[in-house]
């Protein structure tokens, strides 16, 4: 009898294991098409000001659009899934990622390319903290290597998009769309970029479908366990109220990662603008390909970042980081003007910098910080409020001076620096003690 119960409970136990899988996959399919989606507009800025005939420092303003309607779906996602099934949220947030994506080429006011851009960051915002919270309920203490999966998948999402738009690019150089000709080449852009466009829509189309799928055939329903006495009594520090050096820790995170995604974001959005701003211009199909290079550095740095962070300790992966960064800066703000062959070299560098810089910071902090749905929320609205500031300035003056994208991530990389310096200091300064900031 006991043998029959052990083998029920071993079935059980597989199928349940089985249903984790599939619903991780439908997370790492919704996680490229995220990734494909949210980053469209970077490799066809220049395209969409011609298009709607005006200039970049207005087309720019799509990525403050962006910025504000993030935060407003991360936000709102904690409220929402209150109310109705994860699986379900899940389901409509991709559909409306794929339908925004569809119908972007189509649009032919700003006014309608602005709240397109609107309803797709709500989606994409709705979408990042419910995913990251899934898969760490499904796989719990296993969870460490599925988390680095789905930045990858994410990081393969940013790369294949620029891909595209390089392939579907009509090859000229930004300012030849303003010649005689230039409603015929804007036209056939037009036309080409439709199945680009269509192609992002569809892979978060199928992402949806596959979430339509397990929902009706392999329904996963989270279990909730029994907290042991330490997990009670964690809960209730973090729940309880802040210390002062607790949030002092809180403030000093928010301000690193808030710059650093800040600082990542903008790069995605104005590094082919860049590109075609300089004075060896790249034409647009070459800035789609530049973006793509940067893009896959960032992925292949999360790949060895994976591999690295099991021998090497957060802090150095995160200072060899600053170094790439600091590096690639200069060489763009030194040479972008005079090889276009070292614009190529200061990308790729950048995003092998920009690669591991979240993970090993939080992989650093986790140690000292709690993190919690409060830590969670302040990193969402800081990451979205610098990355607007940032958008901002950037979109303002790069058209003319493109070397504000370079001094902006200068600086950017000394709030970085200061703000770990402090949180070094403090957290040498608990160190006896043996605590953590709860």
């Amino acid at each position: 009898m006991s043998v029959e119960v052990i083998s029920s409970d071993y079935r059980l136990e597989s199928k349940n294991r089985r249903v984790k899988y599939y619903t991780t996959f439908a997370i790492y399919l919704g996680n490229f098409g995220f990734g494909c989606a949210f980053n469209t507009y970077g490799p066809v800025l220049e395209y969409l000001r011609n298009k709607y005939d005006t200039d970049i420092s207005s087309i720019s303003l799509v990525f403050n659009v962006i910025a504000i309607s993030y935060l407003i779906g991360g936000l709102s996602s904690g409220f929402i899934y209150r109310f109705i099934n994860r699986q379900l949220g899940v389901i409509l947030v991709l559909s409306g990622i794929a339908i925004s994506s569809i119908l972007t080429p189509h649009l032919d006011t700003l006014y309608a390319f602005f709240i397109n851009a609107a309803v797709l960051s709500v989606c994409c915002g709705c979408y990042e903290p419910t995913q990251l919270v899934w898969v760490i309920q499904i796989w719990e203490e296993e969870a460490h290597p599925f988390i680095q999966a789905q930045h990858f998948f994410h990081a393969f999402g940013t790369l294949v998009t620029p891909l595209l738009f390089g392939i579907y690019f009509s090859n000229n150089i930004g300012s030849d769309l303003t010649d005689s000709s230039s409603n015929a080449v804007i036209d056939a852009t037009d036309r080409s970029l439709i199945v680009p466009f269509t192609i992002v829509g569809i892979i978060a189309g199928l992402a949806a479908l596959t979430q339509v799928l397990l929902f009706i055939f392999a329904r996963y329903e989270s279990v909730k366990k029994n907290l042991d006495v330490t997990d009670k009594v964690k809960s209730n520090q973090s729940n309880g109220i802040i210390n002062w050096s607790r949030a002092q820790l809180l403030l000093l995170t928010a301000i690193f990662l808030g710059t650093y995604q800040g600082m990542e974001i903008c790069t995605m959005q104005f590094l082919s603008t860049f590109a075609t701003s300089v004075e060896h211009k790249l034409s647009e199909s070459q800035a789609a390909y530049l973006l793509s290079a940067h893009s896959g550095a960032h992925t292949v740095g999360r790949v060895i970042g994976i591999f690295g962070s099991l021998k090497v300790r957060p802090q150095f992966i995160l200072l060899g980081n600053i170094c790439l960064i600091i590096c690639s800066s200069a060489i763009l703000m030194v040479f972008a003007n005079i090889s276009s062959e070292m614009v190529w070299v200061g990308s790729i560098i950048l995003g092998f910098g920009f690669s591991t810089v979240m993970a090993s910071f939080c992989g650093f902090m986790e140690r000292h910080l709690m993190f919690t749905n409060l830590v969670g929320t302040v990193i969402i609205v800081s990451g979205s409020i610098v990355a607007s500031i940032f958008s901002l300035i950037i979109g303002n003056y790069i058209e003319h001076y493109p070397i504000v994208m370079n001094v902006t991530i200068m600086f950017g990389t000394l709030c970085c620096i200061v703000s770990f310096l402090i949180i070094y200091v403090l957290i040498i300064r608990k160190t006896n003690s043996n605590s953590i900031y709860t």
